[in-house]
């Protein structure tokens, strides 16, 4: 599987519809700045991320992904999104590549897989931690950390699937018999 970042001018403006075009072209050469920025940053951890999903979720890239998802990179105030794949630019790119590496996740193992969208939120960040650290980004996988502390706390679903030992397909197997 493979990835391509795309920065769309029409696509990053229906993000920001609300701004004046004087304003919008502020935003669309940060987004241009920082997509190179990102770039340079994303392009040798990649192939890490992409290779070491598959081994932590049981499920191969062709069962369910394209032959290469295209990844738009946008201003918003709203979150990243896995289809299409949407990544919201951020100042902190090791934040932004953790967050890739968390909706690629989605793109390989989606939600209709599982019939809880907590659980399904749950693997996929576990999943991305295990990911990230396969491919050395340690920085940014804080927030994933403390966004799966605060479902536990307030008494959310925690699937905590052991994944030195068993894929997440796996453990949908047993519980669910997909």
């Amino acid at each position: 599987m493979k990835t391509k970042i795309i920065c769309s001018k029409a696509y990053a403006r229906a993000f920001r519809s609300e701004l004046s075009e004087t304003k919008f072209d502020l935003v669309w050469n940060n987004i241009l700045q920082t997509g190179k920025h990102f770039y340079e940053f994303y392009k040798p951890h990649i192939p890490s991320i992409v290779e070491n999903i598959p081994k932590y979720t049981g499920i191969e890239w062709v069962e369910f992904a394209p032959a290469e998802v295209q990844i738009y990179l946008v201003d918003t105030d709203g979150p990243s999104i896995s289809n299409p794949l949407t990544l919201k630019i951020r100042e902190n790119i090791k934040y932004m590549l953790t967050v890739l590496a968390h909706e690629l996740i989605h793109v390989n193992m989606p939600s209709k897989l599982f019939n809880n969208k907590l659980v399904c939120e749950d693997a996929v960040n576990q999943v991305t931690l295990k990911v990230c650290a396969q491919a050395g980004i340690t920085a940014g996988t804080e927030t994933i950390e403390s966004y799966i502390t605060a479902m536990q706390n307030q008494g959310f679903v925690n699937v905590n699937i052991d994944l030195e030992r068993i894929t997440v397909r796996e453990a949908l197997n047993l519980v669910y018999a997909i």
